[in-house]
C-alpha cells in the first residue's frame, strides 16, 4: 500500500515552486529596495567623430574605435591619433559640448567632471550649469 503523504515526484515538484517563489521575491525586494541595481549611468554621447579615435571603458584593457552615436559611461578614456585629421564631439548629459582635437587623451570622470589629459579641447558648458576640467597641473570650473 502506498502512502499518499509521501509520493516522492509530487513534493519535489512542490520544492521547484517554492525555490521558484522565493528567488522572485528576493529579486522583486531587491529592485524595491534599489541596492544592487544594474543601471548604468550614461554621462554622454558621441555626435560625430573623423579619423582614428578610441574608446577604453572602465576596467578593461584594449582600446574600441569610437563611432557616432556611442554612449559615454563614468570613467571612460577616449583618445585620438595625433597625426592626421581625428576629432570627436560630444554632448554631455547637462547639455554641455566638447570637440576633441588630434593628439588628445581624456577622462570622463562623471556627467559635471572630465580629465584632460593632452592634446586640443574645445569646451561649450551650458549656461548655469557647472563643468569642472581638470588639467594636469590644476583645476580649471567652467559655469
Amino acid at each position: 500500500m502506498r502512502n499518499i503523504f509521501f509520493n516522492r515526484p509530487v513534493i519535489i515538484k512542490y520544492l521547484k515552486y517554492l525555490g521558484l517563489l522565493f528567488i522572485i521575491a528576493l529579486c522583486i525586494s531587491t529592485c524595491l529596495s534599489g541596492k544592487g541595481s544594474l543601471k548604468i549611468k550614461r554621462i554622454g554621447k558621441v555626435i560625430d567623430s573623423q579619423g582614428i579615435c578610441s574608446l577604453r571603458p572602465d576596467m578593461q584593457e584594449r582600446w574600441t574605435p569610437l563611432s557616432e552615436n556611442m554612449h559615454l559611461r563614468e570613467k571612460d578614456w577616449i583618445r585620438t591619433d595625433p597625426r592626421g585629421n581625428n576629432a570627436f564631439h560630444i554632448r554631455l548629459a547637462n547639455q554641455g559640448k566638447l570637440i576633441i582635437g588630434p593628439g588628445s587623451l581624456i577622462e570622463m570622470i562623471d556627467a559635471k567632471t572630465v580629465r584632460f589629459i593632452r592634446g586640443e579641447m574645445e569646451i561649450s558648458p551650458v549656461k548655469n550649469t557647472p563643468l569642472t576640467v581638470l588639467l594636469p597641473d590644476k583645476k580649471a570650473f567652467y559655469s
